[in-house]
């Protein structure tokens, strides 16, 4: 093969351009242009596609499923040193999983199932790889989800106060790839970097939001655990909350900073 190269970042969606930014890779392609890195070798692949838009996913499942086979057909034509992908605990079908439980996939989602297809074929496809699932994403500019949600509205639609949700601090991402790339240097590993799980009623409450829940969706009890620590968490529910806490700080800010502008 030729064109040796260095680490690229695949995706240059939210998680795409933090990765590429932290990690200061000069390199990176999305789904218009991907085809470029057809036939190369790189060093390091960080793999932040498909898009992470659940809701699209479920509502285009077709599209969405052409999208990985298109990533896939690409992935086959690439050599790397290590490939490190960052997926979703949305590839259990059940909410109460560890990294080696059984997934049933008539009970997945289209964007679980999906995202599934996209694993599976990394772990067979590649020699060297980690494979990060990720829960809820807040920090850094998140434009959508529940913490987004209580940061805009007065009212809550879209989430039931009684779900409990699992949280990831973006930020955390670059300092938690160095660690698990240092520690699973030499192997193959697939990690839930997840947190413990939190209510939104508690998440309202305990951030004095002090915003209504409409309640008209169902529950839903996302409780996801990794072998790798005794405590089945790599973050515990106050750690979570203090960085809510900071990212408040940080929106409330910016907003500031732009109406002075």
């Amino acid at each position: 093969m030729k064109n040796i190269l260095n680490d690229i970042v695949i995706g240059e969606g939210y998680i795409g351009k933090f990765i590429k930014k932290k990690f200061n890779i000069k390199k990176s392609c999305n789904s218009k242009n991907f085809k470029i890195i057809q036939n190369k070798k790189f060093n390091y692949i960080y793999l932040a596609a498909p898009g992470s838009k659940r809701y699209l996913a479920n509502r285009y499942p077709k599209k969405d499923k052409k999208n990985i086979f298109q990533l896939i057909s690409v992935l086959k034509k690439v050599k790397c040193k290590k490939i490190i992908c960052l997926s979703t605990i949305d590839t259990y079908s059940n909410l109460n999983s560890f990294e080696s439980s059984t997934i049933k996939k008539p009970a997945l989602s289209s964007y679980g199932l999906n995202r599934l297809i996209l694993t599976e074929f990394i772990k067979k496809k590649f020699k060297n790889y980690l494979i990060i699932k990720l829960p809820s994403l807040f920090g850094v500019n998140n434009k959508k989800g529940f913490f987004t949600d209580l940061l805009k509205y007065k009212k809550i639609k879209h989430y039931n106060s009684s779900t409990h949700l699992q949280w990831y601090y973006l930020p955390n991402l670059f300092k938690d790839i160095k660690n698990l790339n240092k520690i699973y240097s030499g192997a193959s590993k697939v990690v839930n970097l997840v947190s413990e799980p939190i209510s939104c009623s508690d998440i309202n409450k305990k951030l004095k939001f002090n915003k209504i829940f409409l309640d008209k969706v169902d529950v839903i009890k996302y409780n996801i655990k990794t072998k790798l620590k005794k405590n089945k968490y790599f973050y515990l529910k106050k750690r979570i909350l203090n960085y809510m806490k900071i990212d408040i700080k940080s929106a409330n800010r910016d907003n500031i900073l732009r109406k002075l502008n």
